[in-house]
């Protein structure tokens, strides 16, 4: 199993990204990487959360951290 992620998540992710790294460059890294280890974590347990409602599909995951 392969995690990708959908475009428009890759925007969201990059600017709050982009924006915390404004105020805490470190931070900003530490927030990329717990979300990504996140992400990751589906290969291991796909069904470790639940479907994303809009999409309604068995392989399409979403989980929420902090206010992402």
């Amino acid at each position: 199993m392969i995690t990708s992620w959908h475009f428009k998540a890759l925007e969201d992710l990059n600017r709050n990204i982009a924006h915390i790294a404004k105020e805490s460059p470190q931070n900003a890294i530490l927030v990329l990487e717990a979300l990504t280890a996140l992400a990751d974590s589906l290969v291991d347990m796909p069904y470790k959360y639940p479907k994303e409602p809009v999409y309604n599909q068995e392989n399409v995951r979403f989980v929420t951290k902090w206010s992402f």
